[in-house]
């Protein structure tokens, strides 16, 4: 499966899993959904040179319309951009926890892989080698292609699992995505932020928008 295909199959997946709850899809298979209180996006992302590995990183991201002053806010069918981010894989076992930290909890963008967003690897069992041209050697490392797709957060499978993976993405936004989103007060997401957000400038600036209640209007 090459990424124009990974592509139809969100569109597919979304169709049949998400769009009658109001989301609505892009032409990059990114979908999007508009409330009064939050925009939510499904969003396709490039992580460490994944498109380069036929990895897509799918993520469900979370904006309740609160600007900061340096970021540029969320723009449906455009930019997914919020201060949380969660794999859709970990909404049920998130939401089944009673929102237990132990299970999610914000945290910074490249600290986890796992936590933010679910990688795929699409592209199938390959066997031949690859040539890193990211190795910190002066020489490139032959490695595997395996071992380098694993080591940006994917496993490696066939394309029907890959398929699997991808549809279960879209079965737990549909079924928890809002449980998730509407437990996201000002107060819980102050909350992580303040917890978790490791006093990095970014977390600092959502931690300002939040108290100043700096909104933002589409």
């Amino acid at each position: 499966m090459n990424a124009s295909e990974f592509y139809q199959l969100s569109f597919k997946l979304g169709a049949k899993h998400i769009e009658h709850l109001g989301f609505k899809c892009t032409p990059k298979g990114d979908w999007y959904f508009v409330g009064e209180s939050y925009m939510l996006a499904v969003a396709l992302q490039n992580n460490r040179s994944s498109q380069h590995l036929d990895i897509k990183h799918v993520s469900l991201v979370f904006s309740s319309y609160i600007k900061t002053k340096d970021i540029a806010p969320m723009e449906p069918m455009k930019l997914a951009v919020g201060p949380m981010a969660i794999n859709p894989l970990k909404l049920k076992k998130y939401i089944d926890s009673g929102f237990n930290d132990k299970e999610w909890h914000y945290i910074n963008e490249g600290d986890g892989f796992s936590h933010l967003s679910c990688p795929i690897y699409y592209g199938g069992i390959k066997k031949k080698p690859f040539t890193s041209i990211f190795s910190k050697n002066v020489l490139p490392t032959r490695v595997s292609l395996p071992e380098f797709i694993t080591s940006r957060g994917a496993d490696v499978v066939s394309e029907k699992e890959a398929k699997q993976q991808f549809e279960e993405c879209f079965m737990q936004i549909a079924s928890y995505g809002f449980s998730w989103a509407d437990n996201l007060t000002k107060e819980e997401v102050l909350r992580q932020l303040k917890t978790y957000g490791e006093n990095w400038f970014i977390v600092n600036e959502w931690i300002d928008a939040y108290e100043s209640n700096n909104k933002f209007k589409i």
